[in-house]
């Protein structure tokens, strides 16, 4: 008896084949040349690949960094779930310096900048791909302060599946009257655009802390704004759309206090939503959550840790992700890794990652572009 060979049709391949993770199809770009080039140029699958891989995935993935006793930096990932949680693995990063810092990830894509801030990197830690970014000089020259702080924000458009990098240098000296003037320079780079960074309106914040999560299509800064009080200066949370790249300040959670200092204060981005976070001094650790984005009255007060507690002293309390189960992964003084339960405000320290502790942990979803190629030729 004759066989018959079926062959499903080539649109109902590709569908399925967009589901599966990037590093399975990685392998089946040898299958043949028909596979090959629907899995690298064709910017329809691409794009929807992406979309399934976002769709998909709801782990949490901490991206840890570690100094070893030759003041090497290493990078590891692990996954953050109690209930499946992995030994951190080391990243091959492709730069050669050690000298580089954290921007930010976007998709599974890392960007790096060098210390001297003179280049930036675009990296694919599964195919290891990267590319180098050039930056124009640290201080612009037509800033009256010599002394200046720059922060970089790494954005996506997932409408468009555009991607681009922030620039944005700040400058801060008292005016005739002792108060604090603040001046920003901002800058867009955006990949597999004209190759060169756009510089936008300056804007006049202080933009003092280098977290920029990216929700509801905006990167956020927590800055100091302007004001005609005696102690010149209060906290604002400013967002920018990376669409229409414009500023806009957003609501600030009730009854606290814009003026008042404390040990640490951040803002991030988990499960999709906007996070507040502020420790005072040693005494205790709290976090809002802006459960409705961008209207008033919607930050929500989602814990409160004191210090000595269920986790003993510290400094400050940073979140890093959120497992499926609803537990919080924290940094405790950006070093010690433990998991929170809300519900029942215990804490489970995570031993499992082959260390104890970090010299910095960052939190992400895992989704990634096949290739930085496919990055570019969307705009080709």
């Amino acid at each position: 008896m004759k066989t018959t060979r079926t062959c499903l049709p080539f649109e109902l391949v590709a569908e399925i084949l967009s589901w599966l993770p990037a590093k399975c199809l990685l392998k089946f770009m040898c299958v043949s040349k028909t596979w090959l080039r629907l899995l690298k140029t064709d910017s329809h699958f691409i794009n929807l690949h992406l979309h399934h891989s976002i769709q998909a995935n709801h782990s949490s993935i901490l991206l840890l960094r570690k100094h070893d006793d030759t003041e090497m930096i290493q990078y590891y990932h692990a996954e953050a779930e109690t209930e499946n949680t992995s030994k951190a693995i080391e990243l091959e990063l492709p730069l050669t310096s050690s000298s580089y810092y954290l921007v930010g990830i976007r998709n599974g894509l890392i960007c790096l900048t060098k210390k001297d801030y003179s280049d930036l990197c675009i990296w694919n830690p599964l195919t290891k791909e990267h590319i180098t970014i050039p930056c124009p000089p640290f201080i612009p020259s037509h800033f009256r302060s010599r002394i200046a702080n720059l922060h970089f924000g790494f954005g996506f458009i997932q409408g468009t599946n555009e991607y681009k990098v922030i620039r944005i240098v700040s400058s801060c000296y008292d005016d005739i009257n002792a108060r604090k003037d603040y001046h920003s320079l901002v800058s867009v780079y955006t990949l597999g655009g004209i190759g060169s960074w756009r510089d936008l309106d300056d804007v006049s914040y202080y933009f003092g802390r280098p977290s920029a999560p990216l929700v509801n299509g905006s990167l956020h800064w927590l800055v100091f704004g302007e004001t005609k009080m005696d102690w010149g200066y209060y906290n604002v949370i400013v967002s920018f759309d990376i669409k229409d790249e414009v500023f806009q300040e957003l609501p600030w959670p009730k009854g606290v206090n814009r003026f008042k200092e404390c040990t640490h204060k951040e803002i991030v981005e988990l499960g999709g939503v906007l996070w507040y976070v502020r420790c005072w001094y040693g005494k205790e650790a709290v976090a809002w959550v802006m459960k409705d984005y961008g209207v008033d009255g919607s930050w929500t007060k989602l814990y409160r840790v004191e210090s000595p507690g269920i986790c003993g002293e510290f400094s400050w309390l940073k979140p890093l992700g959120v497992a499926n189960s609803g537990e919080i992964v924290l940094a405790k003084d950006g070093r010690k890794l433990m998991m929170f339960n809300p519900q029942t405000n215990s804490i489970t320290k995570l031993n499992e990652f082959g260390f104890q502790d970090a010299d910095g942990c960052m939190g992400f979803r895992a989704s990634c572009p096949l290739h930085l190629a496919d990055v570019l030729s969307y705009y080709d």
